[in-house]
């Protein structure tokens, strides 16, 4: 039971990103999409996943939904290993870092959409499991992270 809920909880967020940013305040200060992406997602839970070990994993609002559709495929990389999320991660930073909107809710939320379908794709044509190992990027990177976890 407190799996699912943390997994709502994930979901929740991801809602939240989305309906917050396409929807809500143009005002980044005032709109809960970047805080919610920049300091929760990408700060909060990777910090505590080093600590505690890999939170990601109950999160994921992508597995979830993913599961949730029944698209459960094989565990492990497929054929690209994790060559795709390297590419989202690379695409991720790069919004951050470089792309001068980064903070805009609208352009968060426009990149959580179209992330959440080239997830959704991914694992309709492989599955769930295949696909977050293989292209989510914060899935690889939580577990790097958590490797390194002491408790």
């Amino acid at each position: 039971m407190a799996a699912g809920i943390v997994a709502g909880l994930g979901v929740a967020a991801l809602l939240l990103v989305l309906g917050a940013g396409l929807g809500g305040d143009a005002d980044a200060r005032s709109n809960a999409a970047p805080v919610t992406v920049w300091v929760l997602a990408w700060l909060l839970v990777p910090f505590l996943g080093a600590i505690f070990g890999n939170l990601w994993s109950a999160l994921n609002p992508w597995a979830t939904l993913g599961r949730g559709m029944g698209w459960l495929g094989e565990p492990g990389p497929g054929p690209w290993g994790v060559l795709p999320a390297a590419a989202a991660f690379i695409a991720f930073t790069w919004l951050e870092l470089v792309y001068p909107e980064s903070a805009d809710p609208r352009t968060l939320g426009l990149a959580a959409l179209v992330y959440t379908g080239y997830l959704l794709l991914w694992s309709w044509r492989e599955g769930t499991d295949r696909a977050m190992v293989s292209a989510d990027f914060l899935t690889v990177y939580q577990r790097l992270l958590s490797g390194i976890a002491p408790l």
